[in-house]
Order: structure tokens, then sequence, then C-alpha cells
């Protein structure tokens, strides 16, 4: 028995394919429902969704380097952006998706935003990197391909719904950065009667001042050889001085350790966490700085 499928039909099968949690909004409807310029009200603005907006949720955004929370990068280091919501809706939700982009603070509220740094080429299964050229929009968007499954629980009460995706931070001089995310917990139940979204607040992560080549005083530099500056433990420090201290701060600016040095010695990293560190030292009136990555 041969069934006539009408224009009308298809219309209605393709708009809720378009519409459902599997594909990400921008990929297959050119919406940005992260709330930046541009975008909707998460999935309830008339984007992916029109389910309702839940602070029940509580959707967040949170910057790491190396697993610490930071609020500060190194321009061209390396970072995760974490994007976490909780189910505290009273409802069973299954399975959820998400979208999530970084824009210069700069271009944020001026209608047009600019990529921020760069998304990582290396993805969770079922998530992708929209581009411009696939969206139409004015920026990347890192969003699910496929239905996600939570990261604990099975959809009840306590749910955790999260994504991790590693970032390179831009060049220097760009300044402020801005991430924007939403969340959108689904019930899996074929339509979007009973689903929750909501978007995290925005998270702007300062850039750090570093200087140039990791020196501000030519005098006492000239007068020092440090190395090397990707380490697994030890930083050597090259130095016919008597008079050297030295402090090691995180990228927060908060101090790890300090000491003094007498000639060639070194300078032990190796108990410290992987990330990048600044290493300040002294010598009368004259200070050098240095970045080193430990490993």
């Amino acid at each position: 028995m041969k069934h006539k499928i009408t224009l009308l039909t298809f219309s209605a099968f393709l708009a809720l394919v378009l519409c459902s949690y599997r594909p990400g909004a921008a990929h297959d409807g050119q919406t940005n429902t992260t709330g930046s310029d541009g975008g909707t009200s998460a999935c309830g603005g008339g984007g992916c969704h029109n389910s309702s907006l839940s602070s029940a949720l509580g959707t967040t955004l949170e910057f790491d380097s190396a697993g610490t929370p930071v609020a500060s990068y190194v321009p061209g280091g390396s970072y995760t952006v974490k994007i976490t919501a909780t189910n505290a809706t009273g409802l069973t939700l299954s399975k959820f998706g998400f979208q999530m982009v970084s824009i210069t603070a700069g271009s944020a509220g001026g209608g047009s935003n600019v990529q921020a740094g760069t998304w990582s080429s290396t993805l969770p299964t079922t998530v992708r990197n929209t581009s411009t050229a696939l969206s139409g929009l004015t920026i990347p968007v890192i969003e699910q391909s496929g239905y996600l499954t939570p990261a604990s629980g099975t959809g009840g009460a306590g749910t955790v719904y999260t994504e991790t995706i590693s970032w390179t931070a831009p060049a220097a001089g760009t300044g402020d950065v801005m991430f924007y995310g939403t969340i959108q917990a689904v019930n899996n139940n074929g339509n979007e009667s009973g689903d929750r979204s909501q978007q995290a607040a925005p998270l702007t992560i300062t850039e750090a001042v570093v200087v140039p080549n990791g020196i501000n005083d030519v005098t006492l530099a000239n007068a020092i050889r440090i190395y090397p500056t990707v380490t697994t433990g030890v930083v050597n420090v090259k130095s016919a001085l008597s008079d050297l201290s030295y402090e090691v701060y995180n990228v927060e600016g908060a101090l790890h350790t300090q000491g003094t040095l007498s000639g060639s010695q070194s300078i032990d990293l190796s108990g410290t966490a992987s990330g990048i560190y600044l290493i300040r030292l002294h010598s009368g009136n004259n200070t050098a700085t240095y970045k080193v990555i430990k490993n």
C-alpha cells in the first residue's frame, strides 16, 4: 500500500527535526541562544525550542587553567571552558544540549560580536564547532551535534549536565574576553513540551599583563639567563650576581614561593600544578620577570 506524504506533512516533520534537542541550533537553524549580541533569550525565545526558561537549572560557566578556576588568561595560553547545570526543576530531563561562544569584551553590546581566542579542533563526542560559514552568524558556536547524556544522574532531581571544551587564548592586546552559554535540558518525549533551558551569567576573563619576552628591565636581563622556560620541574637561573632574590606567581598573581639565589642556581617547580607561572627576579632596584610553563 502506497502512502502519500504531503508537502505540509513533510514541512511539519522537518520543523520538528530542526527544533528537537538533537541538532545544534546554530548549525541547523542559524540561531545563537547563548545571550550574546544577536542571540535569543535561551531556547525559550523562539530559537531551537519554544520551551520555558528555568532558573532551577542554575547554569554556570567556569574558566580553568590546568583544572583550576582562574579569572585571567595569558595570551596564547591553553585553557578549558566548562558549562554546567543541575536539575532542580522537579521534572525528569534525561538528555541535554548546549551552546557556548567567546567574544571580545569590546564587541559586547555593539550589535556585532567579534570572536576571541580559538576553540579546539578536538571536541567531545557529539559536540561540534559550528563555523560562521555554516551558521551565517558572526562568530563560531560550540554546540551539540547529537543528544548528550548527563554527567551524573538519569534525569531526575540532582542530575548534572556538563561539557568541557578546550580553548586557546588570543594574541596580546585583545583585552578582556566574555563567554556566553546556555543549556537545554529535555525529557526526550519527541516534542518540545516539558523541556527547560537557562543561560549562564556572562563570564568575563581579563587579559593578564605579561611583559614582552618576560623581561621588564634590560639592565638586569642582560645579566641573567633563565632556562628552560617549559619544564617539568626545575628552572635554572644562570647569573654572576650575588644578591638575587625571586618570587614565583601564578597567572592570578598569587605568590607561590620565594627565596634568594647566589650565582647559578635553580628554582624547583616540581611541586606545583601544571600551568603558567611568572618568575620575578630582583637585584638592587632592578627587576626582571619571566614567563615559564610547568608541564
